[in-house]
């Protein structure tokens, strides 16, 4: 089980430290959305130059020009993109045929798809395998996020889960043993981010032991 730390609301300065002082100890860097707007992709190579034997992803959420958009991302430095499932199948395939290309990845962003067993089947089909499980930042952290079982899924399914997730709803994420568990404000706003890294950790191994 991979921790992604998401990089978001923050200040360029701000993200830097936080690579710099957490990265050794992450599996994946996310440029969050908010981050990238900010800074457009330029941040993409000031943050990756700091990264240390982890993975970096660019949150750029494509939902349309899937071949561009993921190849100026990956032209920029990032190891994964995200592309929404609400996208259309063309553009997710464009992106995927990018990222073969170079040898990267793309992660499918399910954020506000109603149908999610439905649509990872769907884009399964065309070669999709990374697939985000995604709490929207605007909806209460008390709605349960849906995690559908493994059995429901197709066997090569990739799962990352994400939003609102911390010390107090982390055991319940890591009982569906997803591939990647992505963990933001919690981190980046606890004055002693790393202290709050390492209980996250603790929380994973012994899910992963379970």
């Amino acid at each position: 089980m991979k921790i992604q730390l998401a990089l978001d609301n923050l200040s360029l300065e701000k993200a830097v430290t936080l690579v710099k002082e957490l990265g050794g100890d992450v599996d994946i860097i996310e440029i969050g959305t908010l981050l990238l707007m900010r800074y457009g992709l330029k941040i993409i190579p000031r943050i990756q130059k700091s990264v240390v034997n982890s993975l970096l992803l660019v949150d750029a959420k494509i939902i349309d020009a899937g071949e561009l958009e993921t190849e100026m991302i990956f032209e920029s430095g990032a190891d994964i993109v995200t592309v929404l499932a609400g996208s259309d199948d063309r553009t997710v395939h464009n992106a995927l045929e990018v990222a073969k290309r170079h040898q990267k990845e793309v992660m499918i962003d399910m954020i506000n798809c109603n149908k999610k067993v439905q649509r990872i089947k769907e884009l399964a089909a065309i070669g999709a395998n990374y697939f985000c499980l995604h709490r929207p930042s605007d909806v209460s952290p008390e709605k349960k996020l849906f995690i559908p079982e493994r059995d429901k899924l197709p066997g090569n399914c990739k799962i990352a889960v994400a939003g609102s997730i911390g010390l107090d709803n982390i055991d319940e994420i890591v009982k569906y043993k997803p591939e990647i568990v992505i963990v933001g404000s919690a981190i980046t706003e606890n004055a002693n981010p790393g202290s709050i890294l390492k209980k996250i950790k603790e929380y994973i191994n012994k899910g992963i032991d379970n």
